[in-house]
């Protein structure tokens, strides 16, 4: 093999690392905003819930204060969380557990209602977090190489 072709080899190879890491990337950052969307989802749950508190059957306004400040703290993590993923779905998933363990030392029976649906956030915060942890902090272009590589078609 000519040193000419096994320079267009490695220059193809890389390429085509190139190609594979971007597709993985993309199925981290679908992974990440997938967990964005789940902080979205418990911020307007949360002020939900602070209104069914506080003007339903427990006419509970501490219940609505609480639901608020926490409503308000995910929708902060998921706007941080565009720019720092990491850091902000880790301190989500932090914010979701520590009420819930909050619950479970005051009532038992309370911590288990819905937890179909706080295993379910807590699993998708989680993949969430696994997925921006891998994404890389800056992604190397091989756009040059692109422009170096000859068509074989300008043969023709």
């Amino acid at each position: 093999m000519t040193p000419e072709r096994e320079a267009e080899l490695a220059k193809a190879k890389a390429i085509a690392a190139t190609i594979e890491a971007q597709f993985k990337i993309k199925d981290h950052e679908e992974s990440v905003r997938n967990a964005r969307m789940v902080l979205l989802i418990v911020a307007i749950g949360e002020i939900v819930l602070g209104l069914w508190q506080a003007f339903g059957p427990l006419n509970s306004m501490i219940g609505l204060y609480v639901e608020a400040v926490l409503g308000a703290i995910f929708f902060m993590l998921y706007f941080i969380s565009k720019s720092y993923p990491l850091p902000a779905l880790i301190a989500g998933l932090i914010v979701y557990i520590l009420p819930q363990l909050l619950i479970l030392m005051i009532s038992f029976s309370a911590f288990f209602s819905g937890s179909i649906w706080k295993i379910i956030i807590i699993i998708l915060l989680t993949i969430g977090i696994v997925a921006a942890a891998k994404i890389p902090k800056k992604v190397e272009s091989n756009d040059e190489l692109l422009d170096e590589i000859e068509s074989p078609l300008e043969d023709l």
